[in-house]
This record gives structure tokens, C-alpha cells and sequence, in this order.
């Protein structure tokens, strides 16, 4: 007979594996398993087990590595029928394991969580329970089982005592370990699926107590308590919290969001930059939050009181200079000023503008001009220069750089007659481009002819007025 099932054994193509040598292939597959090399640990076992079929150590290994291997597929994306068996053929592996040893509640959880994986929820639940009735003071059990007990009633909604079953469950986990949050978020999810916010909220809120850095409970409470568009609960359950952990970032975020969201900018603000003092990273999420709040306050202000208007978006550029909506709200208020040819009030504006933002060209042009027109030349000279530096093969720049020194200020004029020279052989050299757009083409043109006048009239000391400069 035994030597049947050896041919029987290679006819299947699998080596056998002798007795005496069990141990040495269950030693070698744990190592494997614990490097993460579940399928060569597959590749020793499988023989090996079916060399020694009432052995129930190798079952319950060969369990293990089977498991391990359907997570992997399951991490990868693979078939969905490809996992589902693979995790069924690991329940039937550590099922063959139990069925031939003392059930442990250990064994109860792995062929518990096999089962569900692989859709096999009422059999799961009845294993996990069976693990819960080995060892009632291990809170991972009932948590597994309500977790289940959830699933079940996912499948059969509107069945009210399956919801009930599974908050009941995680009641019982609380029970055993009052600390464990993940009980206390079980039982308040159930809650909330039920339409009990008020307990479910209170359970949320001793779970953040106990770790308030949670952020996916922080979300489901904004759900929660901000779903009718009033936040001042959810103010007040951050203000109860904070004096316990006055220290967590993750809570100070979460309060100015609360009262962003309630409409206390200044408060917010507070709340946000204290977050970043005690944590640097939050700053990627607080800035443009809180540069956008600012932005849509100044909105509200652009017809009333465009100073107001000025200051919060000079605010939300200082909180967030790379904000795109912001810049946009720049140039539209500064627009405001040349369409108003108000140059002293546009020139005051956008000094504000690049004292925040100094490596933007446009605006330190915008500055420029407005501030020539308002005949603050030395302000208009300083200026250009620094959209100079930003962009200093510009020949639009050159010109109006060299303009404000020869006519304006009349000092330097050997710089200025650099400054031209070098914009007429710019403006030259880019014109031959075949690929300029009509609009590059004119603006250089332009540029081209003002600076050849304007290079002529200072050689010449011409007394008419230099040209260039134009919006």
C-alpha cells in the first residue's frame, strides 16, 4: 500500500518527503515565511502534507503560507476568482489542520479570516465565535466577529438585528479592553449606520481621546456633526478635547478645520499654524486651506470694500505664494488699478505684492510702471530692475529699464545706452524665430523700434521724449 502512494505521489510529479524528514521541511518553510517567500514555502509543504496527510502541523503551515500567498494576489489586483479560491484552499488547509489536532482559538481566527476572505462569511462567523468561546479575554476575537457580524448584515441590508449583532459585539470588546479603539469605532460606525449620531459620536469622541490622531474618524465626525451645515457642535467636541492633548498636532489641525468650516478665519488660523509648530508637515495641507478660505472672504469684499478685499488676499498670498487662485485674484485687483488709472494706488498695491512674492517678473512690471506714471521714479527704476534680474532677455524690459534712466532720471546714461543696444540685438535675434505668435511678434516689433529711437535720441540728445513703457 505504501508503495502505491509513492507512485501514486510521483505520478503527480510532487518528490516525496520521508518521515524522518518532516521537521527539516517545516523548519525550512518557516524560514521562508518569514523572509515573505511564501511560495517556495508552498513548494516544500505541499508534498510533504500530501506525503503525511494526518500531520496536522504541515496542514496548518501549509495553511499559513497559502493565506499569505492570496494576500499577495489580492495586493497585486490579480482575478478576483483567483483569490477567492486561493483563500478557500487555505481555509481547507488549516480546516484539515484543525480537524486533526485540539482546536486552539489561534487556529479559530487564521481559518476564521480564510473563510472570509474567500466569501465564506456564515461559516466565518461561526468560526470566529468558536475562537471567542476559547479564550472570551482576547479583544482581536470579537473584534474579528464583528467586523464579520458587519459584513453579514452588509449582505442582507435592512436585516436590523445583524447590525444590532455586530454593535453588540464590539460592546463586548470594549468590555474586555475599554482602551481599544478600534472596538469603540466599530460600535460607533453601527451607531451611525443606525441613525444614532449622538452615541455614535460619543464613542468617536472617547476613541480620539484615547488617540487623537486618527484621521479617519476625525473625518466621518466632520460627516457627522456637519452635515446640516452647522459646525459649532463639532467646536465645541474639539475644544472638549483639547486640554487633554494640547500637544497633538493632528487635533489642533482638526479644531482649525472645525472652525474654518464654522467661519472663524482669525481663530482657524491660529489653530492651523499651531499645528504646524508642533508638526512641519501639516503646512502641505494647512497653507492652501487656508489661503482659499482667506481668498473667498476677500470675494466678498471686492464691491463693498476693495481695501479689505486687498488685505485678505495679500494675506492668502503671504499664507500660500503658490496658490493659483490667489495669483489670479492679484492680477484682477491690480487690474482695477490700470483700468482706473489710479497709478499711485496700483503702485502701492503691488509694492505690497512683491514685497510677499518677490520672484514674480510680471508684477514687479506692473510695480514699475504704475509707479513711473505716478512719478516715483526712483521706486519705478528699482523695480524694473528687479524684473530684470527675473528676466533679463527681455528687450520690452530693456527698453523701459534704460527709459526711466536716460529721460526720468537722466544718470547712467552709458548704462542706458547698454541697455538699449542689447534690447535692439535681442529683439532682432527673436524675431527670426518662424514659430513667434502674432502677438510675441508685435510686442517685439515694438520693442524694437522704441529702443532703436530711443538709443538714436540719446546719442543725438534729442530733446523729444523717449519711447516705451506702454501696459
Amino acid at each position: 500500500m505504501k508503495l502505491l502512494w509513492m507512485l501514486i505521489i510521483l505520478w503527480l510529479g510532487q518528490p516525496v518527503v520521508q518521515a524522518d524528514e518532516i521537521e527539516k521541511v517545516a523548519a525550512a518553510a518557516r524560514a521562508d515565511l518569514e523572509q515573505n517567500d511564501f511560495d517556495s514555502a508552498i513548494a516544500k509543504l505541499e508534498p510533504a502534507a500530501a506525503s503525511h496527510p494526518k500531520s496536522s502541523a504541515l496542514w496548518r503551515l501549509l495553511g499559513e503560507a497559502t493565506l499569505m500567498q492570496a494576500d499577495a494576489l489580492a495586493s497585486q489586483g490579480i482575478s478576483a476568482t483567483l483569490i477567492v479560491a486561493s483563500y478557500r484552499d487555505a481555509a481547507d488547509q488549516i480546516g484539515r489542520a484543525i480537524a486533526l489536532e485540539k482546536p486552539s482559538a489561534e487556529s479559530y481566527a487564521l481559518l476564521a479570516r480564510a473563510q472570509f476572505q474567500g466569501g465564506q462569511i456564515p461559516e466565518s462567523a461561526e468560526t470566529a465565535q468558536r475562537a471567542v468561546a476559547l479564550e472570551p479575554r482576547n479583544v482581536a476575537h470579537y473584534l474579528m466577529l464583528g467586523g464579520i457580524r458587519y459584513q453579514l448584515y452588509v449582505e442582507d441590508q435592512g436585516n436590523k438585528e445583524l447590525l444590532a449583532s455586530a454593535r453588540a459585539t464590539y460592546f463586548q470588546a470594549i468590555e474586555v479592553d475599554p482602551k481599544s479603539t478600534d472596538a469603540l469605532n466599530g460600535m460607533a460606525y453601527c451607531d451611525a449606520i443606525a441613525g444614532q449620531d449622538l452615541k455614535a459620536v460619543e464613542s468617536y469622541e472617547r476613541s480620539l481621546r484615547l488617540e487623537p490622531a486618527q484621521s479617519g474618524v476625525h473625518t466621518t465626525v466632520f460627516q457627522i456633526l456637519g452635515k446640516d451645515g452647522d459646525y459649532n457642535d463639532l467646536v465645541e467636541l474639539y475644544a472638549r478635547l483639547l486640554p487633554d492633548h494640547s500637544e497633538s498636532a493632528a487635533l489642533h489641525y482638526y479644531r482649525g478645520y472645525a472652525l474654518l468650516s464654522n467661519g472663524q478665519l482669525s481663530e482657524a488660523e491660529l489653530a492651523f499654524f499651531t499645528a504646524i509648530s508642533k508638526d512641519e508637515s501639516y503646512a502641505e495641507w494647512v497653507r492652501p486651506q487656508l489661503a482659499q478660505a482667506k481668498l473667498q472672504e476677500a470675494q466678498r469684499f471686492i464691491e463693498d470694500d476693495s481695501k479689505r478685499a486687498e488685505k485678505l488676499t495679500l494675506a492668502a498670498l503671504k499664507t500660500d505664494p503658490q496658490n493659483d487662485s490667489v495669483r489670479q485674484m492679484i492680477n484682477f485687483l491690480g487690474g482695477k488699478y490700470f483700468t482706473m488709472e489710479d497709478n499711485a494706488g496700483g503702485a502701492d498695491f503691488f509694492q505690497k505684492v512683491v514685497e510677499i512674492e518677490t520672484e514674480n517678473a510680471d508684477w514687479w512690471n506692473n510695480y514699475a510702471l504704475l509707479a513711473r506714471d505716478a512719478e516715483r521714479y526712483e521706486d519705478s527704476y528699482g523695480a524694473y530692475k528687479e524684473a530684470l534680474r527675473l528676466n533679463p532677455e527681455d528687450p520690452r524690459l530693456l527698453n523701459d529699464t534704460a527709459l526711466i534712466q536716460h529721460y526720468h532720471l537722466k544718470k547712467d546714461l552709458a548704462e542706458a545706452r547698454r541697455l538699449y543696444k542689447k534690447a535692439i540685438e535681442l529683439a532682432t535675434a527673436q524675431l527670426e524665430d518662424p514659430f513667434l505668435g502674432d502677438d510675441q511678434r508685435g510686442e517685439l516689433e515694438v520693442a524694437l523700434e522704441d529702443a532703436q529711437t530711443n538709443l538714436e535720441r540719446l546719442d543725438n540728445k534729442g530733446r523729444r521724449r523717449p519711447r516705451g513703457g506702454g501696459r
